[in-house]
Parts: C-alpha cells; sequence; structure tokens
C-alpha cells in the first residue's frame, strides 16, 4: 500500500453538515418554502437528537449559502430567503483578486460576449432602460465638455445599464462584476479626452439602435467597438512598458 494511504480515514459527515444537508433538501424540495420560518433551534435540535450548538452552525452553513436569514425582534425567528446572484458576481470579482484572473481574459470576454448582450436589449429594452442610458450619456458628456475629465465609473455604468435592458438577472450580475474589474485596471492607467468622446460617440449610436430595436446594428457597432477598445488597451499596455510604468497584468498586486 502506497505511504500514507493507512492513516487516511472515510470519516462520516459532521452532525451539523448532516443537519444543514436536511434542512437545505427541505428548502429544495418545497418544504420549506420562501418566506416561510423555519422551526426554532430548539425545535430542530429535538427533531434530530443534537445539540443546539450543532444546530447552529448548520444554519451558518444555510445563511451562508443565501438561503435563510435570521430576523431579530418582535416577528424574529429564521427564514427562508430567495437567493441571490451575488455569488456569481463575487466569484468574478475573487478570480480577479485571488485566482488568477488576467485583464487580458477578461477583455476578450466582453469582447466575446457584449455583442449578444447587446442585442438581446435591443429587444427587451424599456424606455426606462433607455431614459437612464441617455442620462448616463449626458453626463458623462458633461463631464469631458465642461470640466475636461474622463468620468470612468460612469462610462462603464454605461454597459451594467446596457446589460441591465436584456432584463435578466444573471447577465447584469456578470456585468457588474466585470465592469468593476476593468474599473479598478483602468484607474491605474493614463487614459485621454480622445477614448472618452470616441467611446461616447459609441454609445449614442448604441442608444439609437435601442430607440428602433436594431438588434443587428447594435450587435456589429458592439464587435466593432470591442475590436477598437482592445487595440487602445494593448496601445495603453504598450505605452506603458515602454515608460517603466506598470501594466494591467501588475495591477492587481498595486491594489493589492
Amino acid at each position: 500500500m502506497p505511504n500514507g494511504l493507512n492513516e487516511v480515514q472515510f470519516k462520516a459527515a459532521r452532525l451539523s453538515d448532516q443537519v444543514r444537508d436536511a434542512l437545505k433538501k427541505g428548502i429544495e424540495e418545497g418544504t420549506f418554502k420562501v418566506g416561510d420560518m423555519l422551526p426554532t433551534v430548539e425545535m430542530i435540535a429535538a427533531h434530530f437528537r443534537v445539540s443546539k450548538v450543532t444546530v447552529r452552525e448548520a444554519l451558518r452553513g444555510l445563511e451562508g449559502e443565501d438561503l435563510i436569514k435570521t430576523k431579530r425582534g418582535a416577528s424574529g425567528g429564521i427564514y427562508v430567503t430567495q437567493p441571490t446572484l451575488d455569488r456569481v458576481r463575487d466569484s468574478v470579482l475573487h478570480a480577479w483578486n485571488f485566482g488568477g484572473l488576467s485583464p487580458a481574459e477578461l477583455t476578450e470576454f466582453r469582447q466575446f460576449t457584449e455583442p449578444g448582450i447587446a442585442e438581446l436589449a435591443a429587444m427587451r429594452r424599456t424606455d426606462e432602460d433607455i431614459e437612464a442610458l441617455r442620462a448616463n450619456l449626458d453626463y458623462c458628456e458633461k463631464a469631458i465638455k465642461d470640466e475636461g475629465r474622463i468620468e470612468l465609473s460612469k462610462h462603464l455604468e454605461f454597459h451594467r445599464l446596457l446589460a441591465n435592458a436584456c432584463h435578466n438577472r444573471l447577465i447584469s450580475s456578470f456585468m457588474e462584476a466585470v465592469t468593476k474589474v476593468h474599473e479598478e485596471i483602468f484607474q491605474q492607467l493614463p487614459l485621454n479626452l480622445e477614448v472618452g468622446i470616441e467611446d461616447l460617440e459609441y454609445n449614442k449610436e448604441f442608444i439609437e439602435c435601442l430607440v428602433h430595436r436594431d438588434k443587428d446594428r447594435i450587435r456589429k457597432l458592439m464587435r466593432t467597438h470591442f475590436d477598437i477598445f482592445k487595440k487602445d488597451f494593448e496601445g495603453i499596455t504598450d505605452t506603458n512598458k515602454r515608460q517603466g510604468r506598470a501594466d494591467p497584468g501588475e495591477v492587481k498586486k498595486i491594489i493589492q
């Protein structure tokens, strides 16, 4: 037998894990529905014949999975919640901060996904979506014309608003994450006004496509926009290298 295997022992799941899994199964199968209050810690402990400490540990696990929430006060208790997509967003941010996701990979992801997002937005957008995008455009134009500056977070917000116009929570969650990472990257890089002005010209055309629900044109425009964006990104990177500045791949180290 290979060295060390005789020290490896199979261990049954901890009691708290067993309790957590049983409660989780009840939630998944609809025994406990969103908004329902779970039995008290004492009742759960008595039912499974375990300690209250074990139950609390199991409940912490369910809360960490965004399946329950503990409320305090007169109406307090343990309630089943509607899971959110925050974990999807957070996984992308963690991949950037800790998992070695590179700026090039992130840019490539957006290059191939955002044309499809724009097309779907053209089909699903509402008047309120267009109003929000126009307000964003006006704000960014004013910042450039009146103050001579690029409001980076607002330029990236345009893409989040465009994603929101798809009315798909998964798309919105992913776009929130990737634009947040790109904001961190570009805050460390020199951006000239010409890049901002060019970006706004594309945004104007995107809005016109949305108004007319021209899904084919907006898809082509977004593809062209990202081809240019990628070249600009690579150009900034090359300039930084020639001038001895940190390139985007090193930004994580700077931020951290």
